[in-house]
């Protein structure tokens, strides 16, 4: 993909240009969609043949999806899936930015060229794909219905580990896409993909994403400090009570007694505590209590728990600032369903198959995950992230963005402060590079400045510190990402020469995040021949954010906040040198900032400010304990200078902020002081002359958890799952029968260790305990490790799953550190015959090999492939091939000891097999004689100018020769000649030729008998040594 700033000026439905559209009448979101897929699709099939796209496969009926943002069609986004013979392909997409009537942004996403040979005719049935499914993993498929629609699909593969390798770039599959329900199942989602002409298993995955915390990694406390840590009211917005529902402030017209439950049209409590229900007149009131759990206050039924309460207001508040950022998205118009109280812990997931939320109670080291807003704000970020305009999570990790919603919601950092009960401060990467929090309690904390190395956590820092002994860790991925829009927000918008207060800056952030995420297929490069410039594809991060802060319809002029986002990515190394960075737009935007005036009413808010010249003036609400230092809910824009918020609760205190803009949505003058109100039945007049209303102090949470329980932080997803080799289906391994006094002996996962044990007791080596009913249960490890833990090598997962000693795979894996290719066994351990060992993997994000030499070509292809097999072999002695090195104008030997020998240390140096080889092709600036001699630390013998004297000298060591250069020569480029005679012939042709050689051989020269002018005596002397006419030997000249 690339930037672009053509005008879209093709025909539109309604016969108006895109550039150009009517001002009345006022066009609907759809109608601006129609018009900008049609213009971007006519644009093209005009550059179809400079893309090498086949249009033909685009734009099929229905299949386009746009959001289209502010008023009158300012910014419109496409995502446009591909489609082969009437088979969608999965994968495989084109993306299109329309800004103002211009096309800023054209991208395509996996777009190998599918052959025309490929049939899309199946050979087999959808029902034996299902089997294919059954049998493979030897389960019994339920008469459930499937959890999704059963589909045929094309999949672009990658061919092998080379991509290269295929004319196509990638590999085309026809498969049948399938969810059956087996029997056992519970809370998974399976997901199959079967070949649809062979019947082989291509993936077989769980599509629940899983939080899974890790106990050494991701330290908490529940502590109990107001307000943050306590119970406070607040109020249930959008909540069913009878036939009515309530209002965002929690207030409904139904009168008498009224039963209400905690569900609405926006969310669904399921708690597995119990249900329910509470019927009450004159109003609803939940309560409150201690504990956890499956505590309640004793009314409501047993799932009136602190979860049900916590999990439906935050909930609730989040799709409500969403709605009020993306107000086309169905999805937030739609109703999530939470899960609460599942009787497991320490974990929390998103379900995109069936749109639901999971959370655990407490236990162990780990608090109810239920009962935190962090964690509620985190999986509803994924859900965000699925159901955004590319239909997916975003690579190469989903757990940045996810971070970064619930950071700008709550307006914190620190991701989840409350998750763990052990007090230790968060952490994130492997070995020496691995960062420590300063204070945060939680899982993460985003601010790179809140963590003892105070360094911003760069794609660099990912390579040398994400994959060690762990693979590349989707958190360590989403560091980095997630701290560049903390940055924008903290740091860039708030500093010179913006100097936003902290209210604009988060909303300025808010808004650029909403808008640019929908559009990241991948938010930045994951391979290190891309640093420093890790941002550069037209759906990465940067690109995205850049498209979202343009005013004009080009990003080629600057944005109004090119220079923020370029410091803000570049810090982290994913931002992109083009296009050229510079602030511009936005002209007129007022910089004055309006004084707001709030005045209460009942169930309402009256608000008035100062005249700044805005076009128009956009008004923010927040509640709760944060005041306005979190995430708030857009009311709309208005060009007058008073706005009545209604709905409210009478006696709660809300915050507001009213931000002026300019001439465009992304055009943000200096916003108002946060103002403070709490609404009344009976209206108070206002004096005048009364001073402007100071910032509020922070109030108790609205959140409802246990008074003597602090915010728990949120736990850690689990990695993507790994593809397994689509051309052969998983083989089980046999599993020994355990020893046990009960229980089928049959396999299911353990979360918290991340590993299979087996539904037998008493506890102990493989055996967990006997399985809970919601537990999958697998014949074999094998099958549990494939599908409930793909993440994980197979081989560790099965051996350390039987509590056998794992030695490793003994094969090998990158250590971008060293340059080089390690082994996969412990150090020291059976495996370690050579010193190569560099610890166990057990994360499938790191790819293994079974050599150190394919190692290298896959992973380290800047490096000799000879050169990095010698640094993985400790016992090496080098390649005993020759480099050349600079300056010295010499090439050495890789080697230990010898003549001319010294070990490569660069990693771009290319090798050769002699000396003269390395001379002609790695120092072709270097004279052949030179670069020869130096490299044995030794000379040439042949012959250059002396530089003093009409003669030659020898290129020999000072003093070794009367004849030999002194100083020693030390100009590689200059030219070495094998004879004095050369050397005099070529460089010296103005100086008698037998004279020359004779000086530069130190003999005398012959006499030649000829005559010459002797200007002293004012005649002609004969080339002799005697009396007259001999004037003696003649000089050079």
């Amino acid at each position: 993909g690339h930037p672009s700033s053509d005008p879209l000026s093709t025909e539109s439905p309604t016969s108006d240009p895109l550039s150009t559209p009517a001002p009345t009448p006022t066009r609907s979101p759809e109608e601006w969609a129609a018009m900008a897929t049609a213009a971007v699709q006519s644009w093209l099939a005009q550059n179809a043949a400079d893309l090498d796209v086949d249009v033909t496969e685009l734009f099929a009926p229905g299949t386009v999806r746009s959001v289209v943002h502010g008023t009158n069609g300012d910014l419109i986004q496409l995502s446009i899936p591909r489609s082969f013979n009437g088979v969608m392909v999965t994968g495989s997409r084109a993306t299109a930015t329309v800004k103002r009537g211009n096309l800023i942004s054209i991208g395509f996403q996996a777009w190998g060229t599918i052959p025309a040979s490929l049939s899309v005719t199946p050979a087999i049935s959808v029902d034996d794909a299902r089997d294919a499914l059954a049998t493979a993993f030897s389960l019994t498929l339920s008469p459930t219905p499937d959890q999704c629609t059963a589909e045929l699909i094309i999949l672009m593969l990658l061919d092998g580990e080379d991509p290269a390798t295929s004319p196509y770039g990638y590999k085309q599959t026809l498969a049948w896409k399938v969810c059956p329900e087996f029997v056992g199942q519970t809370t998974e989602a399976m997901e199959g993909f079967v070949d649809a002409q062979t019947g082989v298993v291509l993936k077989f995955i769980d599509t629940v994403d899983n939080l899974v915390a890790q106990g050494e990694t991701y330290p908490v406390t529940n502590d109990g400090v107001a307000p943050l840590g306590v119970q406070t009211f607040a109020v249930m917005p959008f909540m069913n009570v009878g036939s009515d529902v309530t209002d965002t402030g929690g207030n409904y017209l139904a009168t008498g007694a009224q039963t209400a439950t905690f569900e609405g049209p926006f969310t669904r409590m399921a708690d597995q505590c119990g249900a329910a229900s509470l019927t009450q007149s004159g109003g609803i009131d939940w309560g409150t209590h201690t504990g956890t759990d499956c505590s309640t206050p004793g009314i409501g039924g047993a799932g009136n728990t602190h979860a049900s309460r916590t999990g439906f207001y935050e909930l609730n508040r989040m799709m409500e600032i969403g709605r009020s950022h993306l107000p086309s998205n169905t999805w937030l118009q739609g109703q999530l369903t939470s899960i609460m109280n599942i009787n497991l812990s320490c974990n929390a997931w998103f379900n995109a198959g069936s749109n639901q939320l999971g959370f655990y109670r407490s236990g162990g080291v780990c608090a109810n995950t239920g009962e935190i807003a962090h964690v509620f704000d985190h999986e509803w970020g994924h859900g965000m992230d699925f159901n955004d305009l590319t239909f997916g999570v975003s690579q190469p990790s989903g757990e940045g963005i996810a971070d970064v919603y619930a950071a700008l919601r709550l307006g914190s950092s620190c991701i989840g402060p409350g998750f763990r009960r052990d007090g230790a401060v968060c952490q994130n990467g492997f070995g020496a590079g691995r960062t420590t929090c300063l204070t945060c309690t939680g899982v993460r904390d985003i601010d790179y400045t809140a963590h003892q190395d105070n360094t911003p956590h760069t794609l660099t820092w990912l390579f040398f510190s994400c994959n060690g002994g762990g693979g590349f860790s989707v958190h360590c991925m989403g560091q980095i990402y997630s701290e560049a829009i903390w940055d924008l927000y903290k740091r860039e918008l708030q500093g010179a020469p913006y100097n936003y207060d902290d209210n604009t800056a988060l909303e300025i952030t808010m808004r650029l995040t909403f808008i640019a995420a929908g559009n990241v297929d991948i938010w930045h490069a994951l391979n290190s021949a891309a640093i420093p410039w890790g941002g550069c594809g037209s759906n990465m991060g940067y690109m995205t954010y850049l498209n979202a802060d343009d005013d004009d319809g080009s990003i080629n002029n600057g944005t109004p906040h090119m220079q923020a986002i370029f410091n803000a990515f570049n810090a982290h190394e994913i931002a992109c040198q083009l296009p050229v960075v510079q602030d511009s737009g936005c002209s007129g935007t007022p910089n004055a900032q309006p004084v707001l005036t709030v005045v209460p009413g009942d169930m309402s808010a009256v608000l008035s400010w100062t005249d700044v010249g805005a076009t128009e003036y956009q008004v923010f609400r927040a509640e709760g304990a944060l005041g306005c230092n979190q995430g708030k809910v857009i009311l709309g824009e208005t060009p007058l200078l008073t706005f009545t918020d209604t709905g409210l609760r009478n006696g709660l205190e809300y915050y507001y902020v009213v931000i002026p803009k300019g001439s465009n949505e992304a055009c943000f003058g200096p916003g108002t002081s946060c103002e403070a109100v709490i609404p009344v039945a009976t209206p108070i007049t206002p004096n005048p002359t009364k001073a402007p209303t100071p910032e509020p102090t922070p109030k108790p949470t609205p959140i409802t958890p246990s008074p003597t329980k602090a915010p728990t932080p949120e736990p850690t997803p689990k990695p993507t799952p790994i593809t397994p080799n689509p051309t052969k289906a998983p083989t089980p391994k046999p599993t020994p029968k355990p020893v046990s006094t009960g229980g089928s002996g049959r396999w299911y996962v353990r979360w918290g260790t991340e590993t299979c044990v087996q539904d037998c007791e008493p506890v102990a080596g493989s055996c967990g305990g006997l399985a809970e009913p919601w537990d999958f249960l697998f014949n074999t490890v094998t099958q549990c490790c494939q599908i409930k833990l793909p993440y994980k090598h197979l081989g560790w997962c099965e051996e350390t799953s039987r509590v056998n000693p794992y030695p490793g795979s003994g094969e090998w894996y990158i250590d971008y550190s060293g340059t080089r290719c390690v082994r996969d066994c412990a150090p020291g351990g059976p495996l370690d015959t050579n010193n190569e060992c560099a610890g166990i993997i057990d994360d499938a994000w790191v790819p293994l090999f079974p050599t150190a030499g394919a190692c290298c070509g896959a992973t380290l292809p800047w490096v000799d492939n000879e050169l990095c097999e010698s640094n993985s072999d400790p016992s090496s002695t080098g390649t005993n091939k020759y480099y050349a090195v600079n300056p010295g104008g010499k090439c050495l030997r890789d080697c230990d000891v010898g003549l001319g020998c010294a070990r490569v240390t660069g990693t771009s140096t290319v090798l050769h097999n002699t000396i003269a080889e390395c001379c002609t092709i790695s120092q072709n600036w270097v004279d052949d004689m030179f670069c020869a001699s130096r490299s044995i630390n030794s000379f040439s013998n042949g012959w250059i100018v002396d530089g003093t004297n009409p003669k030659c000298v020898q290129d020999c060591a000072a003093g070794s020769s009367p004849l030999c250069a002194n100083p020693d020569h030390d100009s590689p480029s200059t030219r070495i000649f094998a004879t004095p005679t050369d050397c005099c012939q070529t460089n010296l042709n103005w100086v008698d030729l037998a004279r020359c050689v004779a000086d530069s051989q130190g003999t005398t020269p012959p006499l030649s008998g000829d005559w010459y002018v002797d200007y002293t005596i004012q005649g002609c002397v004969e080339d002799c040594v005697g009396p007259p006419p001999c004037g003696g030997l003649r000089e050079n000249w």
